[in-house]
Parts: C-alpha cells; structure tokens; sequence
C-alpha cells in the first residue's frame, strides 16, 4: 500500500510522510490491520494472505492513487459467502468515506451482498438495458409488472431478478420495451447530459530516478523476503565451493596446471547455478508486473532497470564468499595484482550469470521453459567453453559457440592470470593448445564486462517488449 502511494499519489512533490499516512487510513478502512505486517505470499501454495485479504488488498492498492471512481470486476469471485460479505462491505465502506463512486460486476451474489450496494444496472443478453434503478426499488418494479413477478419472502432477490429479466419466469415479457417506457428510463434520459466537456488529468509523470528508486528498493527488499532463494544461493555457493577445494586442496602451491585448470572450471560452473534460480522469482512476480506496468505505476524500463540493480549487492556478497572459500584453499597465487584480478572476475561473473537468467525469464512463457533453455544453454556453454573440448577440438560447425561463449572467456582470464607469465613452457602450452595469452588477461574482463552489459540491456528492452500475459 505504501509503495502503491509513494508511486501513484498526486502530486508527487507530496511529501513522503503524508503519502505513508494516506496509506496507513486506506490500511484502516479496509480493516486489514491485522495483516500489516504479514507478507503477501504465494497464492497457489498457500502461503501469506488469505484469499479475502488478497481481494481487500487489491482493492486498496488502487485506493492508494485517491481515484474518484474505482472499477472493480468480479471482487467476490472464488470466495465463500462471508469473505465475499467482507469484501463488498469494504468497498461500500471506501465509497462512503473517501466519496468515491464504485462501478462493480458481480457474479452470483448472496442477499447480504446485493443488499450492500445502492444501485443495479441489469443488462440482458445483448447488452440491452431492463433495469437500472435503486435495489430497494426493484420490488416495487416488478410488482407493477405483476403480481406473479414479484420477490417472494426468502427468496435472494439477486437470484430472483435473473430468473425474471433474463429466465424462465420472465417469458412472454420484453422487458426491454418496458424498461424503455418506463418513468426510471425517462428521468434518467433527462438526468444524464451529452454536451461534451473537458476532464482536466494531471497527465505530469513522475520522474525516471524517482520511480527506478522506489522499485529498485522494492526489489532489494523482495530479494531479502524470499528466503528460498537467498538461502539456495547462499548454500549453494558455500558447500560447493567447500567440495572443490577439499578436492583440489592446495594444488596451486603444487605448481600442478592440469589440477588448477579443472578446479577453475569447477569454480566457473558453480557460478552458473544462479543463472537458473534468477529465473524462478521474475516469472513469479510476472502477473504483478504487468498490472502495474498497465495501470502506469511505473513502466517497463524502470522494471528490467532495477531487476538489474537489485542484484549487485547480492551478487558482491556471494562472489566475495565465493572467493574467499575457493582461493585460499586451492592455494592459488598470493601476488596481490593476481588476487585482485580473480577478484574482479569472479565478481563480473556473478553479475553476468544472474543477468542471463533474467534475460531467459523474460523471453520464456513459463518456469518450465526457462529452466529448459537455461540448461540446455548451460550445457552448450560448457562443452565449448575450452575445457572439455580445446577449441582446436571443436568441430567448425559450432565454433561460433566457443566465441560467443561467456564462459570461455571466464575461464581464459582466471587460467591465464594464474598459471600464465611465469614458466616460459606453459605459455607455451596454453598458446599452442588454447591460443590464450597471459597479455591479454585484461581484454578477457572486458568482454565479461561487455556480455554482462549487452545481457542487462536486451533484459530491460525485452521487458517493455514482450508480454505474456493472457485473458
């Protein structure tokens, strides 16, 4: 609701404490006070809100921009009797203080809840008008209609006006005719006015750096909520990296290549498990996205913008962990330019990798297929990446795979900024076999840096680009 206000009050030069009020009365006037606190949840595994909470919530997100009219179809939908009452009170509730005018559907309501509402627009099949007057008066319609048309006692008046305009005991009647001749129809022919006028909208959008703030600090937070996925990487990266340097313990110290060029490649694909759990929370938060995106509270290239951002200080934490773990204890060289450049590596390649995942959660219509091309571009992206196959190896068919390689060009740079420039015999090796170069170990981090630039921007134009969504 908060961050609803802080998106979508007007004008946005109001200050940051009135608009967090303004959230706190709406929080009141829904009586969801005693869900403040708790997180929304995932619906479809029952987790956080209950279904009536999530209905009122919804509502309130939207009462948060203080509209003057509020649109709601079918509120009450899947819920039993007394949510749906909870729900329809709350709306009846929010037009009486805030003075707004609700324009609601409702599907199959309950006497309690048809009586909730002040006034009924009963279209027939067609679209055709047969009534559209005050609900206590509709008795007194029908009964003028004839005696056998009018509500019995016990009987759900909603039930009954569909059985009568538009069922079986309403046949032989055009109620269309009669709405048409009736005096409710005539005054309000006379009532409403067709001369054009003008609607005055502050159309002013709230600027870039303000709303990439307010969603990227969203994300930040999210990230930190969702604690299945924090604690998967965080896990992952220890315990992984814990296995390949008890496997390879100190095999640097040894001076032994063959073992640092199988613990590097390791260390690289340990790094790549993210890109497949970076998929799961977008195409998750995917339907949310797009009803903010549609309803304008922020728009596309905020969003790709800070799924980007949110990501940084996460991913320094676990390419620090991740280092720290794995060079100390394969004992790898203790010069201080080697050891800041394994650094910056490691840390360009836990941006990149993440950034892929988002790429492909973009571009996919459901987890399935994402996780799907995400192995499948993992699988590729190993075989070719110098280790398996040595690109004097692979067939010419697929070698644009190997220059196009994100991974290749990680483990050049770590392979060659630890094992080359010392022994004349293994630059040897690695020219002849590899055609890397201890020389340009520093143009091998600017391609990563680059594929993490070129992935970050396709994700945020394929963010405002493709849609998903359907009705």
């Amino acid at each position: 609701l908060i961050f609803s206000a802080r998106m979508r009050l007007r004008p946005f030069s109001l200050a940051d404490n009135k608009k967090v009020a303004f959230a706190t009365k709406i929080l009141h006037l829904l009586d969801l006070d005693e869900f403040a606190d708790m997180l929304v949840g995932d619906e479809a595994s029952g987790e956080g809100l209950p279904k009536h909470a999530r209905k009122r919530l919804t509502v309130g997100v939207e009462l948060a921009a203080n509209p003057s009219i509020l649109f709601a179809d079918e509120p009450t939908s899947g819920l039993d009797s007394l949510s749906a009452a909870m729900v329809v009170s709350s709306l009846k509730k929010a037009a009486k203080t805030q003075g707004l005018t609700v324009v609601c559907t409702i599907h199959q309501p309950s006497r309690e809840v048809f009586l909730t509402f002040d006034n009924l627009l009963l279209l027939k099949k067609g679209g055709t008008c047969v009534y559209n007057g005050s609900i206590p008066s509709l008795n007194d319609y029908l009964s003028a209609a004839g005696d056998n048309y009018a509500v019995k006692k016990e009987v759900n008046i909603a039930d009954h006006a569909l059985d009568v305009f538009c069922g079986p005991l309403g046949v032989g009647m055009d109620w269309v005719e009669l709405y048409q001749k009736s005096r409710m129809c005539k005054r309000i022919v006379n009532t409403v006015s067709c001369e054009a006028g003008e609607i005055s909208v502050d159309a002013t959008p709230q600027s870039f750096s303000s709303e990439l703030f307010l969603v990227l600090q969203r994300q930040i937070v999210a990230h930190w909520r969702t604690t299945t996925y924090m604690a998967l990487r965080f896990w992952w990266t220890i315990i992984a990296n814990v296995i390949v340097g008890l496997v390879f313990f100190q095999s640097g110290t040894e001076g032994k290549v063959t073992e640092t060029v199988g613990a590097l490649f390791f260390f690289i694909n340990i790094a790549t498990v993210p890109l497949l759990s970076a998929m799961v929370p977008l195409i998750t938060e995917r339907s949310v996205f797009y009803r903010e995106t549609l309803s304008g509270t922020y728009t596309g290239i905020v969003y790709g913008a800070a799924v980007q951002l949110a990501e940084i200080p996460f991913n320094l934490g676990f390419g620090l962990v991740s280092f720290a773990i794995f060079y100390f204890m394969v004992g790898l060289s203790m010069e201080a330019e080697r050891i800041i450049y394994f650094i910056l590596m490691t840390l360009a390649s836990y941006w990149i990798l993440p950034t892929f995942g988002q790429l492909l959660a973009f571009i996919s219509p459901n987890i399935g297929a994402a996780v799907g091309a995400g192995s499948l571009l993992m699988t590729l992206f190993t075989l070719t990446m110098g280790f398996l196959l040595i690109p004097k190896d692979i067939p010419p068919w697929y070698i644009w795979l190997y220059w196009t390689n994100p991974l290749r060009y990680m483990l050049q740079g770590l392979l060659v900024s630890e094992v080359g420039g010392k022994d004349p015999v293994t630059d040897a090796l690695l020219a002849d076999n590899f055609s890397w170069s201890y020389d340009d170990r520093w143009w091998y981090c600017y391609v990563v840096t680059l594929f993490f630039g070129a992935a970050a921007f396709l994700s945020t134009m394929l963010a405002t680009r493709i849609s998903w969504m359907k009705r």
